[in-house]
């Protein structure tokens, strides 16, 4: 019953690489059911489509060269570029600060990198 509630109410994230070389989607420790990730790299000028259940996402982005996210047990560390100017999330910048997110605010949401 859950995993067909969450299937059914996932959530799209927009995926947008600005200026910032091929990046390489990640795989995940667990399988989730309504969790869907880019299986192709995302060129420069390009963007992807992720799917994720709609939970609240804590995200760290005080440390430099990374950005953490947390969801339930979930850890998930993602390495960043040197020459990246900012990450943000429906706008808002990510990059040193923490920040929480709730993903059940819109059915669909835009995460940019954006490079120098």
């Amino acid at each position: 019953g859950a995993a067909v509630a969450l299937n059914a109410t996932s959530v799209r994230v927009v995926i947008k690489n600005n200026g910032c070389g091929a990046m390489i989607p990640g795989s995940l420790p667990v399988s989730l059911p309504g969790l869907s990730l880019p299986k192709e790299p995302i060129e420069t000028g390009e963007s992807a489509v992720a799917t994720l259940p709609p939970l609240t996402v804590s995200v760290d982005g005080t440390v430099p060269g990374s950005v953490r996210m947390q969801a339930l047990k979930l850890n998930i560390s993602f390495q960043i570029p040197s020459n990246i100017d900012d990450v943000t999330f429906n706008g808002q910048s990510l990059l040193g600060k923490k920040t929480q997110i709730n993903l059940r605010d819109r059915d669909e949401h835009e995460i940019v990198f954006r490079c120098s």
